[in-house]
């Protein structure tokens, strides 16, 4: 065993700050992500730009965040995961100072990249650590912690963003995440361990983040093409289809072909809860990203409500995230991993369903009711398909795990953006046939969530507790 560092404090203490210190570096890069939403109307007026160029503000930060996971994960297996996320933290302050600052709009999204990238190194790091370090008995609550922490700041962060521009302008958004980058370095360092960890064989590919980043960008110039008018639209996204399924082939083929590749085989081929918790992890993110964009949409442009009551049905998700993610990963603890997905599931692909009843008239009561079931099926899905994804595979491959675990969830959200252009697009969603073909589609997602659920393990191997008298051991895949 390797000794400890003499800085760090005592081993009963170190959990608590391991866990919070994991749960606030994850919520960083979402609030970050979240909180330009509210200012893009005055960033656009103030350099002269079109809706369509702010736009990839939000779309090139998506982009670079899918790429940039896996690379950051890699780096913290091979070159140790708190060094990684330290250099990750130091550069989320240096990207959004000099955002702040930025004179034109070229150099904002530069910036705006830069901190997707630091998001890379930070996040797949802090989840490998808790993965690695933190207490198997209470892994289930340590990962409700980090679900309840990314509600929060998805959920506070455009609150926050909208007070700031009113009182000191657009700039201002980018100094949110200093007062908290400085918090989680306090706790990184009373509560992870200093020691690297047993390093990962290979090296680092620097050649898969760039056909990532080519399939995805082609991925959703494919969605927009699509929901263009005019004859030539179904040309151009045939173009960039074409575009997807190229950088798919080659990345599959580099993957096969290269001696370190990005996504570690061993990751799918070991683990089954790892394999089915990826698949739900994108099917989740497909009918929440998805949601997310379209429901204001709806609230505003159908029923005829403001932004405030979009923004209010919206919280709904974030409430339950917040409130209920940590009593779920206790749940978890207590009856196993499956059951908890199972329930989530149900309820999940429930509140799918209701999507499919609405239309110019819906009540605003029957809203409330689906984006409750919304939430509750997702806290009870998202938290324990991740822990169970995350204990199924080995330590020393923490990272990568975790680096493709969120990649895949970036994947989700882009494909369900990609489907919402194509569908939607063209009609808008005064059209109701379109409107309904996009809920059935999330629908068939949501429902698939109950088959990767029941997929996954109840027990991890390495969590030695009896359920009425056997090892839970007997139960991992």
């Amino acid at each position: 065993m390797r000794p400890e560092s003499k800085s760090l404090p005592a081993a009963s203490e170190r959990p608590v700050a391991l866990v919070a210190a994991a749960a606030l570096a994850s919520a960083l890069p979402p609030m970050n992500s979240v909180v330009l939403f509210v200012a893009l109307v005055p960033i656009r007026d103030d350099f002269g730009i079109s809706t369509a160029t702010v736009a990839w503000l939000v779309t090139g930060y998506l982009i670079a965040s899918a790429a940039m996971q896996p690379v950051g994960g890699r780096l913290g297996d091979l070159f140790g995961r708190r060094r990684v996320f330290f250099v990750g933290l130091t550069q989320t302050l240096a990207a959004s100072a000099l955002a702040m600052t930025a004179p034109n709009f070229e150099l904002l999204l530069f910036f705006r990249i830069n901190q997707a990238v630091a998001g890379g190194l930070i996040v797949p790091n802090a989840i490998a650590m808790l993965r690695a370090h933190g207490p198997p008995a209470s892994r289930g609550r340590s990962f409700g912690f980090v679900s309840a922490s990314i509600g929060c700041g998805v959920g506070v962060g455009p609150v926050l963003s909208g007070v700031l521009i009113v009182a000191l302008g657009w700039r201002s958004i980018f100094a949110i995440s200093f007062p908290l980058v400085a918090i989680i370095l306090v706790l990184a360092l009373r509560g992870m361990p200093a020691a690297r960890p047993e390093r990962a064989r290979g090296g680092l590919d620097i050649l898969s983040p760039f056909f990532i980043f080519g399939g995805l960008a082609s991925m959703m110039l494919t969605g927009g093409w699509l929901g263009r008018e005019g004859d030539g639209r179904f040309a151009g996204a045939a173009v960039f289809g074409a575009g997807v399924l190229a950088f798919g082939g080659a990345f599959a083929w580099w993957q096969r072909r290269s001696e370190s590749p990005l996504v570690q085989a061993e990751l799918f081929a070991r683990g089954r809860a790892y394999r089915v918790g990826a698949i739900g992890a994108v099917l989740m993110s497909v009918c929440t990203f998805t949601g997310l964009v379209y429901l204001p949409l709806y609230v505003q442009d159908i029923l005829g409500s403001s932004e405030r009551a979009a923004g209010l049905l919206l919280g709904v998700l974030a409430f339950f995230s917040v409130g209920l993610a940590p009593l779920v990963g206790f749940l978890s603890d207590r009856f196993g991993r499956r059951p908890m997905a199972m329930v989530g599931a149900v309820i999940f692909t429930f509140a799918m369903l209701m999507t499919n009843a609405l239309g110019a008239s819906t009540p605003w009561w029957y809203l409330v009711l689906m984006m409750c079931a919304w939430g509750l099926g997702s806290v009870f899905l998202n938290s324990p398909n991740e822990t169970a994804s995350m204990e199924s595979v080995p330590a020393r491959l923490a990272g990568s795990a975790a680096g493709a675990y969120s990649t895949l969830r970036y994947v989700g959200g882009i494909v369900g953006t990609t489907v919402l252009a194509g569908v939607i697009g063209g009609g808008g969603l005064n059209d109701p046939g379109r409107l309904h073909v996009l809920t059935a589609v999330l629908t068939i997602a949501a429902a698939g969530t109950i088959l990767t659920s029941s997929r996954l393990h109840r027990w991890p191997p390495d969590q030695q507790r009896a359920d009425n008298g056997a090892e839970p051991a007997a139960d991992a895949p």
